[in-house]
């Protein structure tokens, strides 16, 4: 988790403090990730041939990663759950039209 974890590890607590019975839990999931996809589209290149697309699917490698590293730590925690089913199928997620403005 070295290249984004300062983007990563705010966002895995913000997942974390999530409550998986509350209303909307799959909708404060998927905006969790893609403020974190803002943020590092947003970031600095770090080479020529970065792009924010680029940036943003690193982080969601990277993002990946971690989180089957929690889940197979915790194979019963519904928010990591939750997070890698939206990571794994986009077309689960909210089209960018039908976001919050306010990130």
């Amino acid at each position: 988790m070295a290249g984004w974890q300062e983007i990563i590890q705010p966002g895995l607590n913000a997942l974390e403090a999530l409550d998986p019975d509350g209303p909307r839990f799959r909708s404060l999931v998927d905006h969790e990730i893609y403020k974190m996809e803002k943020l590092a589209a947003g970031g600095e290149a770090r080479d020529d041939k970065d792009t924010p697309e680029k940036r943003r699917e690193d982080l969601k490698t990277e993002l990946h990663e971690e989180l089957g590293r929690l889940l197979a730590q915790a194979p019963k925690n519904r928010n990591w759950k939750a997070a890698l089913f939206l990571l794994d199928h986009p077309t689960a997620r909210a089209p960018d039209h039908q976001r919050p403005k306010c990130i």
